[in-house]
């Protein structure tokens, strides 16, 4: 078979069918963990409304500007609030894969239409133990996904869910100051912690309240899924069996 930019020649009808397994599986992770467990307030939304767009991206060794490619397309359609990119044949484990979408960001920066003005970017890889230490420390695990992938959400989406939420910097006039300062006074606690603070910290409590076991359990049934639907197309398992 030959090669091309050292990969094998790709066979169109093995790449329709791991698109379509990928897909299949993502939305397992996206219905029985992000929206089952309602770890992302707005993902449910964003779906139902046809503002979440996925790409699967087969490249063993895709290169900064293929993703940079990708999002781009992502940027020029302003319908397209979450961008999900699966990457079903990267091999990196999850602190080379978070290396790889720093190296992104560093790159983009670097452009003259840094996508970073548009989009957030986050890493998200299936390698990665339960640590519930802290609400920080837990993330990666959440964010198991089947296959490495990388997520853009449009910053307008985000400054939406801020404008909803008191705990928020915002913008008060002048003659309004006074008031917002009392009102700030008579915030809880709580009520003053950033909203991403308040998700990490309420997807601590639900793994905690469901049971670390339990979602994990999901987590690895999701990816066993996926691996028994990549092999026959020649895809290796993300884990031995």
């Amino acid at each position: 078979m030959s090669e091309t930019r050292g990969q094998p020649e790709e066979d169109p009808e093995i790449e329709r069918a791991l698109d379509e397994a990928a897909r299949l599986v993502y939305a397992r992770y996206q219905s029985e963990i992000v929206e089952g467990l309602d770890f992302c307030p707005f993902a449910a939304r964003a779906r139902e409304d046809g503002a979440v767009r996925v790409t699967v991206c087969g490249e063993a060794q895709p290169t900064h500007e293929r993703v940079l490619s990708i999002a781009d397309a992502l940027a020029s359609d302003g319908a397209i609030e979450i961008g999900l990119v699966l990457f079903t044949r990267v091999s990196l484990g999850r602190m080379d894969w978070h290396r790889f979408v720093a190296e992104l960001h560093d790159l983009d920066a670097k452009t003259a239409r840094p996508l970073s003005k548009q989009f957030a970017a986050a890493a998200f890889h299936p390698d990665a133990e339960p640590d519930l230490g802290s609400p920080a420390r837990l993330v990666s695990f959440v964010r198991r996904t089947p296959d490495p992938t990388i997520q853009f959400v449009r910053h307008s989406v985000l400054v939406r869910m801020r404008s909803r939420d008191p705990a928020e910097t915002k913008y008060v006039p002048p003659d309004q100051l006074e008031a917002y300062v009392r009102s700030l006074a008579s915030r809880t606690v709580e009520e003053r912690v950033p909203l991403a603070e308040r998700i990490a910290r309420a997807n601590l409590d639900t793994v905690r309240t469901q049971g670390v076991a339990k979602v994990a359990a999901i987590l690895d049934d999701i990816l066993r899924d996926r691996d028994e639907r990549y092999a026959p197309l020649g895809v290796a398992p993300r884990r031995p069996r």
